[in-house]
């Protein structure tokens, strides 16, 4: 059996390299996955992915138990780049008041690093500057009116992720930081350092991911992700990551595509409309 699944892998792979190098424009290659996810089920996709070094998630250990899951009851509406992506007000004081006067309670925040050598609420391109909201800022905003933070740290994960576990850790703000783990190195960071502390669970998050549903769904559910973000073009594939977990997108425009999509909604802007029941197959485990 062991030698069958050797040659039907390799199979995959001859495959995969043989569509690859067909798949030369963008409409062939979108036409070789749709082929592939009918007949394949995206094995042919993710094994062409592997051979070209795509992320191993068969290596990231299991997340710790014990950290809640309670910050994510549906609908789970998390405030996109402080509810204003996109926008000039991005990760900025003004965007952060609108959201909670919205009535959001979970706010997701881009944090790079400044000529200063410290985290400043930023997305990008390039590094943060000097005069881009500093994070200690919002973390003292945090202490005044609790809100959930989400972190998508932009600089070196490990170097900001020690850096703001030294300014929460055994402070109440420790149970409202979120982590985004984009990459199974991520994965390991947590599961190292998370034991003994009282962060709630992370979100693990596909926005960056190049393997398929064969090898994502899987190790996700082997290393107890309980908190799933995906790109909203991605659910049709990964969808079923529901079965254990809680799911979410990225980016939502209202609740009812996520009841449409039977998920527990995502990241959204301020003004977008909520008005959603929990969706059958998408509760916090």
């Amino acid at each position: 059996m062991r030698n069958l699944l050797t040659i039907r892998n390799l199979a995959a792979l001859l495959f995969a390299a043989t569509a690859g190098l067909i798949a030369i424009t963008p409409a062939a290659r979108q036409l070789v996955r749709e082929a592939d996810a009918t007949m394949f089920g995206y094995r042919l996709t993710d094994a062409y992915a592997q051979l070209w070094g795509a992320e191993d998630w068969s290596a990231a250990p299991q997340l710790p138990e014990g950290h809640s899951t309670a910050w994510a009851r549906q609908p789970v509406r998390i405030a996109h780049a402080m509810g204003s992506w996109g926008k000039p007000d991005e990760n900025k004081p003004a965007a952060l008041a609108a959201a909670l006067a919205a009535g959001y309670h979970i706010i997701e925040v881009d944090l790079s690093y400044g000529p200063d050598g410290k985290l400043h609420c930023f997305h990008g391109p390039g590094g943060a500057r000097q005069d881009d909201w500093p994070l200690e800022e919002l973390l003292s905003a945090a202490e005044k009116q609790p809100f959930f933070i989400v972190l998508d740290l932009k600089s070196d994960f490990a170097r900001s992720a020690a850096d703001v576990m030294r300014r929460v850790r055994g402070t109440p703000l420790e149970e409202r930081i979120i982590f985004q783990l984009y990459s199974p190195e991520d994965v390991r960071w947590f599961a190292q350092h998370a034991v003994g502390t009282h962060l709630p669970a992370p979100i693990v998050t596909l926005y960056r991911a190049r393997r398929y549903r064969p090898h994502l769904l899987p190790n996700l559910s082997r290393i107890h992700a309980r908190i799933v973000t995906m790109p909203i073009e991605r659910v049709g594939e990964l969808g079923d990551a529901r079965d254990f977990a809680t799911v979410l997108v990225h980016p939502l425009q209202s609740c009812a595509d996520a009841k449409r999509l039977r998920v527990a909604a995502g990241y959204m802007l301020t003004d977008a409309s909520c008005n959603m029941a929990p969706s059958r197959g998408s509760t916090v485990r």
